[in-house]
């Protein structure tokens, strides 16, 4: 293997923003999977979707932990099998949080089209269907995974999730993803086009809106990663790992923004998870969080109220 100095200074700024963005990623989608928890208004179907998106997320980002962990403790190089098994949950998570961005469009989507079926559908049985693709899509995804772990066991790579798809897995997780965000494309147009014709609830309009930025957000990222690199890999066909590692790092951290962003968009897009975050963050500063005003993001601190759990 080509030597890879991962303490190169100009890998800093995307291992800075790497790490930085998952823990901001797994505080944000922990207080979304929180707001379900006290929140009986959040336990809505679409709302338990949302939460078990936010909980995938937390796994898939409490890989940056690791990385993070590896990395400042001078030992940022594993053999690729050693990382499979590590980041076998992360990986896992990563691939069914993906999916279920779309799975959480085809729900609005059934709901808004027809909600009197919608409303009668067992919700039980309802969310295990819903759970079973993404389940089966990232469980196909890491088999094709292990069969080329399997060929390069010790081979060292950066203990990064993303490392641990070389030869084919690495190709097959990008169209495989790739599917996924056309798909996702094309069910949150029909979704908007659908909301605009129909008269649909304010509360339905802004979960709808909040729910197609994060979409977007996730999107813009992945797109710029993957056209980047294809058009790069195009013009450079002899890139060294080195070359590699530098966009990885430095680019990578893109479609880590959708995800670190969830919790920010539907703090400022909708009323619920809004009123829900500014009580959990009551609890969390001890009283001294206020929002200034509804519907607005912004907030001050005082010293004389006591938390409210």
């Amino acid at each position: 293997m080509e030597q890879i100095d991962p303490y190169n200074p100009a890998v800093f700024p995307g291992i800075f923003l790497t790490i930085g963005l998952g823990i901001v990623g797994i505080f944000g989608n922990a207080n979304i999977v929180w707001a379900s928890v006290r929140n009986r208004r959040l336990r809505s179907t679409c709302n338990t979707i949302i939460a078990v998106t936010a909980l995938s997320d937390i796994f898939h980002q409490a890989a940056h932990l690791v990385f993070a962990y590896c990395y400042l403790s001078g030992n940022p190089f594993l053999s690729i099998e050693t990382a499979f098994y590590i980041f076998l949950i992360p990986a896992f998570n990563m691939c069914f949080g993906a999916f279920l961005v779309l799975s959480i469009g085809i729900d609005r989507l059934f709901c808004v089209s027809f909600p009197s079926l919608y409303s009668r559908v067992e919700s039980n049985m309802y969310l295990v269907l819903t759970m079973i693709p993404p389940a089966v899509y990232s469980i196909i995804i890491l088999y094709q995974c292990y069969i080329q772990v399997e060929k390069f066991k010790e081979r060292l790579i950066i203990a990064m999730i993303a490392e641990i798809f070389v030869g084919d897995s690495h190709y097959y997780c990008n169209v495989s993803q790739a599917i996924v965000y056309l798909l996702s494309i094309i069910v949150y147009t029909s979704l908007w086009i659908v909301v605009r014709k129909k008269s649909a609830e304010v509360s339905t309009k802004k979960l709808v809106k909040s729910l197609s930025f994060i979409m977007l957000s996730l999107l813009v990222g992945w797109l710029f990663v993957g056209v980047f690199t294809t058009v790069y890999g195009r013009t450079h066909p002899n890139i060294s790992h080195a070359d590699s590692y530098f966009f990885h790092m430095n680019i990578g951290w893109l479609i880590n923004l959708g995800i670190s962003a969830n919790y920010f968009i539907y703090f400022a897009f909708n009323d619920e998870y809004r009123r829900a975050f500014s009580g959990q963050l009551r609890i969390l500063t001890c009283g001294r969080w206020v929002a200034q005003r509804s519907g607005s993001v912004g907030a001050t601190f005082v010293t004389s109220h006591t938390p409210t759990f």
